[in-house]
């Protein structure tokens, strides 16, 4: 895996959130699944397949996310999602 921040995919899981970046959106899901079920398999039991939304992260410097969206760091305009992918 590579340190390019270009992509970011994240998915929601009961009350937190998994989040993993990648040089491509596909990277990018595969990491989230990967840490989705490690960070909260304990807690849940999850399908064979997740949707992992993906975030065009290429323009942006950072993001945050609460319970109303996911929102750009510097401008607090909310971020739309680019893609979601089936991992």
């Amino acid at each position: 895996m590579s340190n390019d921040k270009s992509y970011c995919g994240i998915i929601f899981v009961g009350t937190g959130s998994t989040w993993h970046w990648g040089s491509t959106p596909e990277e990018a899901a595969k990491e989230t699944a990967k840490w989705a079920r490690k960070d909260w398999g304990a807690w849940y039991k999850f399908p064979k397949t997740l949707k992992i939304m993906i975030l065009d992260m290429r323009e942006r410097n950072g993001w945050y996310a609460d319970h109303r969206g996911i929102f750009d760091k510097d401008t607090n305009e909310e971020i739309e999602v680019m893609k979601v992918i089936e991992v």
